[in-house]
């Protein structure tokens, strides 16, 4: 159910070196990041929690998770920026727990400092992430991958899911549905979010009745249906505000919400922000 066989876009790549210049935040990306410190110390702090940046290690910070950068001396790193245009690895980032932090290999580097070499061009030119943790930003770069040779493409995106994947080994699923029939209908809902979807449909699917799948959604997942359905169809929802220029009426009904002050509502009970509100605190 949560396999990911999505490809994944390079941004930006490249080897930093900072003395004291690494002090951002909050900083709330729509692409993901990996580094791998070679030298030196930082800090990143997220969710109030400091956490220490060391040579031999590589760490990620998934889209979308607010951080602040800190460094008061030499830190080196290579850096990694990266997305999933069709955003099924958003998916997984909510399904496990996901260390920060593993060790890293010498073959990591290897690899990084490899496949770096031959793309040159995506280093950043500046330091600061509002001079290129923009829309206008991130679409040139991406843009600039689609150009590359169907190889290219494809020995960067052998990288990234090899890297990704050092990181989910060591993750844990957040909560594992045991019965298979919530199992099935959490597979159907997450693949209709922009239809209509009918519980009594969703139910005979399942040969189960409308109540006995309600109360046996609830033991599995601690959520009804109904609740479910609205909680993922908003998460789907803030990936696009923030990862496309879609207006909000547009976002409303790639949700499946036909009535756009409803759509308002609900993104309000679920992310504690209007729609608007949520575009501007995180662009």
């Amino acid at each position: 159910m949560d396999a990911f066989d999505g490809r994944l876009a390079l941004l930006n790549m490249g080897y930093a070196r900072d003395n004291e210049k690494w002090n951002f935040g909050p900083i709330c990306s729509n692409f993901s990041r990996l580094y791998l410190v070679t030298r030196g110390t930082a800090c990143v702090r997220i969710n109030g929690l400091e956490h220490k940046l060391t040579p031999g290690h590589m760490y990620l910070i998934p889209e979308l998770t607010t951080h602040w950068d800190s460094s008061d001396g030499c830190f080196e790193h290579y850096y990694i920026h990266f997305v999933d245009p069709q955003h099924r690895l958003m998916e997984l980032y909510r399904q496990y727990e996901l260390p920060l932090e593993i060790e890293a290999t010498p073959d990591m580097e290897t690899m990084v400092r490899s496949v770096g070499y031959d793309y040159q061009e995506f280093a950043l030119k500046q330091p600061q992430p509002k001079t290129y943790d923009n829309l206008p930003g991130t679409m040139t770069m991406y843009k600039l991958f689609e150009k590359r040779s169907v190889g290219q493409k494809m020995r960067m995106n052998s990288l990234l899911q090899y890297l990704l994947s050092c990181f989910f080994i060591k993750g844990k699923r957040r909560s594992e549905v045991s019965d298979s029939r919530v199992a099935r209908i959490v597979w159907h809902i997450d693949r209709q979010l922009d239809k209509e979807i009918r519980l009594d449909r969703l139910a005979a699917s399942v040969c189960l009745c409308k109540e006995r799948l309600i109360r046996l959604f609830k033991e599995q997942t601690g959520m009804t249906p109904t609740e479910y359905i609205m909680a993922r169809r908003i998460s789907r929802a803030e990936t696009l505000l923030l990862a496309h220029q879609y207006s909000i009426k547009e976002v409303a009904a790639m949700v499946g919400y036909r009535d756009q002050n409803y759509f308002c509502r609900c993104f309000k009970k679920i992310a504690g922000l209007t729609p608007t509100a949520f575009v501007r605190q995180n662009k």
